[in-house]
């Protein structure tokens, strides 16, 4: 088991976005996910890869993407309720946002990706630090 990364940077998110031209979402996203995947394995979901969300999202015209992100809020959700976490993720909380991004030239998605990474941070230093607690050291 290895540490995973608890200082991801929401303003560093926007500014390598914008300047690849969305491309850094992609490496972004596919960590991000992996990581949400393995910090929620005890609850027996699973979010599928970043290449899924593409392709279901274009079959679906981004109908996909706001079920795909409700359900990695979710899992998020769980696992902070289970270790007992002071901050609060909702999977429909996300889900609105991402609805209204369609409206509001994605500030909506810009919020919900913000709780995400705030939440995910959250869970993986209450997980290193679990993680650090149970260390064997010779």
């Amino acid at each position: 088991m290895t540490p995973i990364k608890e200082n991801r940077s929401f303003i560093k998110f926007i500014i390598l976005n914008t300047l690849t031209l969305g491309i850094y979402s992609l490496f972004f996203f596919s960590d991000l996910v992996d990581d949400v995947n393995t910090l929620c394995e005890d609850d027996g979901y699973e979010s599928p890869g970043i290449f899924s969300l593409i392709f279901f999202s274009l079959l679906t015209f981004g109908i996909y993407a706001i079920f795909y992100w409700y359900r990695v809020a979710d899992m998020l959700d769980r696992a902070i309720k289970r270790e007992g976490l002071p901050y609060e993720i909702s999977g429909s909380f996300v889900a609105v946002c991402m609805v209204l991004s369609y409206f509001s030239f994605t500030i909506g998605q810009y919020v919900a990706i913000y709780k995400i990474i705030n939440a995910t941070n959250a869970l993986a230093e209450e997980y290193n630090r679990d993680l650090a607690k149970y260390k064997i050291k010779f």
